[in-house]
């Protein structure tokens, strides 16, 4: 029962909002059925009070009625002649008496209207009849019996005395019988009040049980979860510590005590500067976590040069805060080896020093690719006018003078000329495409290829070609880029297989899933190429016949 107690009071101490609701249960079940039986006991009391009133009426009146025929007695007595104690019957303070009682009925029966008016009538009859009987008591003889003849005193009051003292034998009856009620209420009230409170003694002592069921439950739970995060704690590869307020070692994970080369049952109730050679003897780190565990500041990626047990360089990016909101809690304190992510931002560094260089000579080379492209562009095309200008004068010169040979040297002068010229468009074409930049945005290659086709289709070799183009894609490139890759392809598929009796071309796409690229091919049945040239074919300016 004890046990069963003090888990009750254990449950309202961790659940204050059910405190109300318990102490509310318990004034209710107590409270009410001790009221009612207050009140039940008191009505009885009451009733008994009134029934011993009604009583007390009914003795009242009777005494009247004794006293009312002893002062008759003692008149007729008077009136026969035999006076046999009649005149020392004291007529005048019985009759005060009489009138005394009466007076006192309608004091105690001043809340009932129908026994006032019955003794107020009473009254009227009764003083008429002590006038009569005392005026008989002291005439003659047969003037008293006329008179006593006249008002029979005792068939007049009869009947009011007969109505007062029913009347007051009937509330009398109902008093005891509400008094009986009552007293049945009472012990009725008393047998379900102690019924309640066994069935709410049992409500509580099964409500402490299943609290204390719950409460077990719990307690395991929370085991369970603490050795979960006691897991966590030591799988973790992150350097995790707890400290008492004065920087003592209260836990440490296997991260920590690896790196710090110390044994579980040699850090755990040390000081933190003591271990590890001094690595954490740091005046104003110390201060920091004193001021975490004191007055609750936080410490965020604060980075230490410390040395590990091997006695290397680490850099540690250190992680302080308090446990909860009073002095004396405890200080989590995390460390995490951000060694190689300094050396790799080192080498990131030197990558970019060296980079920056390379970008500085790509630059020069630019410069120079310009300069080249200026010379190639005036310095080259110079001659090359002025070797087909003088060449086509020759032959205006000589006119019809000049023999076969002749003429074959000076189309030989201007064919390599034009070649010349297209060389060097071509070169300074390819010096432009590595010094621009691009513009990548979604094109649809059918309709490039379609533009490309188009510009083409001038050139005689291409009216003869039959074409055969599939479904092409949308990809994203740059549009000059992309339509010159096409003009090259194209116009060198119709080149190549122009001398065909019937050129065909075909251009296909497909999705390399693997690499999630389209790949692009152009087919025609033209000469073709030996296929252990194939290293040259995309050379700059390279031929393979």
């Amino acid at each position: 029962m004890e046990l069963r107690l003090n888990s009750v009071f254990s449950l309202l101490a961790r659940q204050p909002v059910r405190i109300a609701a318990a102490l509310m249960l318990v004034a209710v079940v107590t409270g009410v059925p001790l009221l009612l039986g207050m009140s039940a006991a008191a009505q009885p009391l009451r009733d008994q009070a009134r029934a011993e009133h009604s009583f007390k009426v009914q003795v009242k009146a009777l005494e009247i009625v004794r006293a009312m025929r002893r002062i008759e007695a003692s008149v007729f007595w008077t009136v026969l002649g035999r006076p046999t104690g009649a005149d020392r019957f004291d007529f005048a303070g019985t009759s005060a008496e009489v009138l005394e009682g009466i007076s006192q009925l309608r004091q105690e029966t001043i809340d009932n209207p129908a026994q006032q008016e019955r003794l107020q009538a009473l009254q009227a009859l009764v003083v008429a009849q002590l006038s009569a009987l005392d005026r008989a008591r002291i005439s003659e003889p047969e003037v008293a019996r006329q008179l006593l003849d006249e008002s029979d005193p005792t068939i007049q009051r009869k009947p009011l005395m007969d109505e007062i003292i029913a009347e007051e034998q009937r509330l009398l009856r109902e008093r005891r019988v509400r008094s009986d009620r009552g007293e049945h209420l009472r012990e009725s009230i008393a047998i379900g009040s102690a019924i309640t409170q066994a069935l709410l003694l049992i409500f509580v002592l099964l409500l402490a049980e299943r609290a204390n069921r719950n409460s077990m439950r719990a307690a395991a739970a929370a085991e369970v979860e603490r050795g979960r995060a006691r897991q966590v704690v030591e799988a973790v590869p992150t350097v995790l510590a707890l400290l008492s307020p004065d920087l003592e070692i209260v836990e440490a994970n296997p991260a920590f005590r690896d790196l710090y080369g110390t044994a579980e049952a040699q850090i755990t109730g040390r000081q933190l500067q003591d271990i590890s050679a001094g690595s954490w003897d740091d005046p104003g780190l110390l201060q920091r976590l004193s001021d975490v565990a004191q007055f609750g500041r936080e410490i965020w990626d604060h980075e230490l040069l410390q040395r590990d047990s091997e006695g290397r360089r680490r850099n540690m990016l250190l992680n302080a805060r308090r446990l909860g909101e009073g002095q004396q809690d405890m200080v989590v304190l995390t460390a995490i080896d951000v060694t190689a992510r300094r050396r790799g931002e080192e080498q990131v560094h030197d990558l970019n020093r060296q980079l920056t260089g390379k970008m500085e000579q790509v630059s020069e080379v630019n410069r120079e690719l310009e300069a080249f492209s200026y010379s190639v562009s005036h310095d080259l095309r110079a001659p090359l006018r002025h070797i087909a200008a003088y060449a086509g004068k020759l032959d205006q010169d000589l006119g019809d003078e000049a023999s076969e040979k002749t003429r074959h040297y000076l189309r030989v002068i201007e064919e390599s000329s034009q070649r010349m010229s297209q060389l060097i468009d071509d070169l300074l074409v390819y010096s432009r495409l590595g010094r621009g930049s691009l513009r990548v945005l979604p094109l649809d290659v059918q309709s490039v290829v379609s533009d490309v086709r188009s510009m083409l289709a001038s050139d005689a070799q291409a009216e003869k070609v039959q074409w055969d183009i599939g479904n092409l894609p949308v990809v994203e490139a740059d549009d000059n880029m992309l339509r010159l890759v096409w003009q090259n392809l194209l116009g060198n598929a119709i080149k190549y297989s122009g001398n065909e009796s019937a050129p065909r071309i075909r251009v296909r796409a497909e999705l390399d899933r693997t690499k999630e690229e389209w790949v692009f091919s152009v087919a025609d049945n033209g000469v073709g190429f030996d296929m252990a040239y194939v290293d040259k074919l995309f050379g700059v300016f390279q031929r393979l016949h």
